[in-house]
C-alpha cells in the first residue's frame, strides 16, 4: 500500500516542479541561465547620480529626470524588499536633471514640501515615479506634473516614531509641478489612502491629475506572508484622481512592478515579475483596467519605460536572488575586500518588446521580445531601469543600489 502512495506523491510532486516550480526558479534565474555580453563594451558612468531606481527621459531635449538616494542607506531602507530599518533610511533623497547633451547634472528643489505633513517632518524617500508634460509652446517650457512614490517611515500619535518592521512604511504618492529643465518642483498634493496606496512601486501619469501604481506586496505591508508574493498572486494596481480619489484598478497579480504607457489610447504595460511576463491592460473611464495581452520574457524584470517610438523597455533581473542581495547588502559588499565585492557582483539585462513586424507575425506572433543589453555585472550591477534613446540611441542604465548611472551606445 506504501508504495503506490508514495509513487502518486512523487508524481504530484513531478508535476508541481514542472508546471510551477521550474518556470519559477527560471524566470529568477536560478536554473537555466547563462549570462552573455550585449552592448556593454560602450559604456560610460555618470558617478554624480547614485542610487536612482527610476529614471524618465524627454527625449527632444535630451533631459533625464532621476530620483536617486545613497546606495548604502538604500540596504536598510527599501519597503519592497523587506528593508524597513527607519533609523538608518535616507535622510537625503533627491531628484535630479542630468542634460545628456552638455553632461551637467543638477538637483531639483521641492518648493513647500518640507511642511506637507507627516507630523512635521516631511521627507522623500523615493522609488518610482513619472512625469505628465503639458503643451509644448514656443516660448515657454513645457508644464511637468511629476508624481513621484514616496516611502515615509510610519509615525504614531505625536510623531511617535513606530516600527516598521511590524507595521510597515507609510507611502504616499507625491504631486509636483514644474517646467521643463527648472529648477524647483512645486508641491500640489500628497496622495494617501491606507487601503489603496498600500505597498506602491510604480507609477504612470494618466493625465496631469491622475495616475496608475503597482503596490508589489497589495495590502500587505509588513507581514511574513509577504514572501509568498513569487508563488501567490497577491499584488495589485491602483489608480488615483484628484477629483474621484483613489480605487483598486485591477486584480490579482504576481509581484507586479514597474508601469508605463503604451501606444495606443489608454494602454499601458505592467512587468509581471515573479512569472516573466509583460502584460498590457486598457484603462476604462472609471479608473478599472482590462487585461488584455500577456507576453513571455522568460526572466523576472523590474521597471519598464516606453520611447519615443513606442517601444518598451525593461530591466532584467537577469539572476533575480544576486540582485537582491547586491541591493539588501550593499553596504556590506561596499566595504568588503575587493575580492568578496567582486563576487558579489550582480548581472543586469535590458529587454524591448515592440509590434512585430516580421514573417512570423502572420502565425499569432504579435509582440518581439529581444534582449538588447546584457551584462555580467562587472560594468552594470544589479539594474532597475533600462531608458531608450531612440533619437541617439543610447540607452541609459541605473538601478536602486548602483552607485552610478550608465549611458551606453548600443546597435539596434
Amino acid at each position: 500500500m506504501l508504495l503506490p502512495i508514495l509513487g502518486l506523491l512523487t508524481l504530484i510532486f513531478a508535476i508541481g516542479f514542472q508546471l510551477v516550480l521550474s518556470p519559477l526558479l527560471a524566470n529568477l534565474g536560478i536554473i537555466k541561465r547563462q549570462v552573455e555580453s550585449v552592448n556593454n563594451a560602450r559604456c560610460r558612468k555618470i558617478d554624480a547620480l547614485q542610487a536612482c531606481e527610476h529614471t524618465w527621459l524627454h527625449e527632444p531635449s535630451g533631459l533625464l529626470y532621476a530620483a536617486c538616494s545613497d546606495p548604502v542607506k538604500r540596504s536598510y531602507w527599501t519597503p519592497a524588499n523587506n528593508k524597513r530599518e527607519v533609523k538608518e533610511r535616507p535622510r537625503n533623497d533627491y531628484l535630479a536633471i542630468y542634460d545628456t547633451n552638455a553632461g551637467t547634472t543638477r538637483k531639483v528643489s521641492l518648493v513647500d514640501f518640507a511642511s506637507a505633513g507627516n507630523h512635521g517632518q516631511a521627507e522623500i524617500n523615493v522609488h518610482g515615479f513619472d512625469i505628465h508634460v503639458g503643451e509644448q509652446s514656443a516660448d515657454v517650457a513645457p508644464r511637468l506634473d511629476i508624481f513621484m512614490i514616496n516611502h515615509r517611515p510610519p509615525l504614531g500619535e505625536g510623531g511617535i516614531e513606530l516600527d516598521a518592521n511590524k507595521v510597515g512604511a507609510n507611502s504616499t504618492i507625491e504631486h509636483f509641478t514644474s517646467n521643463l529643465g527648472g529648477r524647483e518642483a512645486q508641491y500640489v498634493k500628497t496622495y494617501f489612502d491606507e487601503e489603496i496606496i498600500t505597498t506602491p512601486n510604480s507609477v504612470v501619469a494618466t493625465s496631469s491629475n491622475s495616475f496608475l501604481f503597482t503596490n508589489d506586496h497589495g495590502i500587505d505591508k509588513a507581514s511574513p506572508l509577504r514572501l509568498l508574493n513569487p508563488f501567490v498572486p497577491l499584488s495589485n494596481i491602483g489608480y488615483c484622481n484628484a477629483r474621484r480619489g483613489c480605487k483598486e484598478a485591477y486584480s490579482p497579480l504576481t509581484f507586479a512592478n514597474g508601469i508605463t504607457r503604451g501606444t495606443a489610447q489608454d494602454q499601458y504595460w505592467v512587468a509581471s515579475s515573479a512569472d516573466g511576463l509583460f502584460k498590457s491592460f486598457e484603462l476604462q473611464a472609471d479608473g478599472s483596467l482590462v487585461l488584455g495581452d500577456s507576453v513571455k520574457v522568460g526572466m523576472s524584470v523590474d521597471n519598464l519605460s516606453t520611447d519615443s517610438k513606442g517601444s518598451i523597455w525593461a530591466a532584467g533581473l537577469t539572476k533575480a536572488l544576486q540582485s537582491v542581495h547586491y541591493m539588501n547588502e550593499f553596504g556590506a559588499i561596499k566595504s568588503s575586500d575587493a575580492a568578496a565585492a567582486a563576487a558579489a557582483k550582480a548581472p543586469s539585462t535590458g529587454w524591448k518588446l515592440s509590434l512585430n513586424d516580421g514573417k512570423d507575425a502572420l502565425f499569432g506572433q504579435k509582440w518581439k521580445v529581444e534582449k538588447k543589453f546584457e551584462d555580467d555585472g562587472s560594468v552594470a550591477p544589479a539594474l532597475t531601469m533600462v531608458v531608450h534613446d531612440a533619437t541617439r540611441n543610447k540607452l541609459f542604465l541605473s538601478g536602486l543600489s548602483t552607485p552610478f548611472i550608465l549611458s551606453c551606445d548600443i546597435y539596434e
